[in-house]
């Protein structure tokens, strides 16, 4: 299958990944939040104050936490979110934190072109039905025997470095980049 998409669907893709990396942001915000109001005396950032505020509310262990994506805490903590008002915590960032959400643009970014890269794998390795991050998750587990239960729980970096070579001399569809 080759996998062809019109500019749209390409700028729509972008758009979601985008969307991901903010909600990480936005989960690390929140965390910060977390620190003040659950008055955590130890300098924490956002996802060590959630971390330590999921294992005392569920009893979880650290690797437990450590499994879940971004998307999975902000659902956990749907109710503590229910109240904080995000586009104002946004506002007033520190050039840290304006440093940090930079940083999970650009993740953005790199999870875009991650996914893309997913195409290229399921057309040269005939996948019928992967796309994106589909195929990537298959393509490991396959290559390395894993699950891709396993694979799907490895960060994002791991992702990546598990990637390099195959990586190498491949470049992002004219088509699917930004103008």
């Amino acid at each position: 299958m080759t996998t062809e998409r019109s500019a749209e669907m390409y700028k729509n893709l972008r758009e979601m990944y985008a969307s991901i990396a903010n909600i990480e942001f936005l989960v690390f915000l929140f965390g910060k939040e977390i620190a003040l109001r659950e008055g955590y005396t130890v300098h924490t950032d956002g996802f060590d104050a959630i971390n330590f505020y999921l294992a005392q509310k569920y009893s979880w262990t650290p690797t437990q936490i450590h499994s879940m994506s971004a998307q999975d805490v902000s659902f956990l903590l749907e109710e503590e979110m229910a109240n904080w008002d995000s586009r104002k915590a946004c506002q007033n960032l520190s050039e840290l934190e304006k440093q940090t959400k930079r940083l999970y643009d650009a993740r953005g970014v790199a999870y875009y072109h991650l996914a893309l890269f997913g195409d290229f794998i399921a057309d040269r390795e005939g996948y019928k039905e992967l796309t994106e991050m589909e195929a990537i998750y298959f393509y490991i587990a396959q290559k390395h025997s894993w699950t891709t239960t396993y694979v799907k729980r490895l960060p994002f970096e791991e992702l990546e470095s598990l990637l390099i070579e195959e990586r190498y001399g491949w470049t992002i569809p004219p088509d699917a980049r930004e103008t």
